[in-house]
């Protein structure tokens, strides 16, 4: 297995893969939101990345910039990452997220935001965003408030962070 950085070749096999992890209505939409990242101004093609098994892509996880509150390009986002169904349950997206978090630790970004199960991305780090003083905006429904992340990539990163994340700067979500 190697992680890689994306290449325009990988879009559809990245496309499908993201249908299958996410199922397809809820991919259709995930597939959208990668694509507006993409075309937008937060893209970070480095923090692209693709799993592969020889010429298979088995996962996929983004990281972009996510502009909060003042802070316009030293807060991240993760997401999405997916796994090919039959590499889950295999430590696949756990070696693609602890990848993706090791090379944007300990630059010029403070933090990273992560939507998802708070019993994975405990593992990694991130802590309930609310006990941190970060909330989702209205522009997204979380399925409770423990669905929200947050993460220091340097120390006291997050430190007088506080208020509210705006999901809106996606038109997809």
């Amino acid at each position: 297995m190697k992680i890689s950085k994306y290449n325009k070749k990988q879009q559809q096999e990245v496309n499908d893969l993201v249908r299958e992890s996410f199922g397809i209505e809820e991919g259709d939409h995930v597939v959208a939101l990668i694509q507006e990242i993409r075309e937008g101004k937060y893209y970070l093609p480095e923090y692209d990345l693709v799993a592969t098994e020889g010429n298979e892509v088995i996962g996929h996880c983004m990281i972009s910039i996510l502009p909060f509150e003042d802070c316009q390009e030293e807060m991240l986002l993760l997401s999405p990452v997916a796994v090919k169904k039959s590499w889950q349950n295999k430590s696949m997206g756990t070696k693609m997220v602890r990848e993706a978090l090791k090379k944007v630790k300990n630059k010029k970004y403070l933090g990273i935001i992560v939507e998802g199960d708070p019993h994975y991305y405990h593992r990694f780090g991130f802590t309930t965003s609310v006990e941190l003083g970060i909330f989702a905006n209205e522009a997204i429904q979380m399925p409770s408030e423990e669905c929200l992340m947050a993460m220091e990539l340097v120390d006291g990163g997050l430190d007088g962070f506080f208020g509210e994340v705006d999901f809106s700067i996606y038109t997809t979500l």
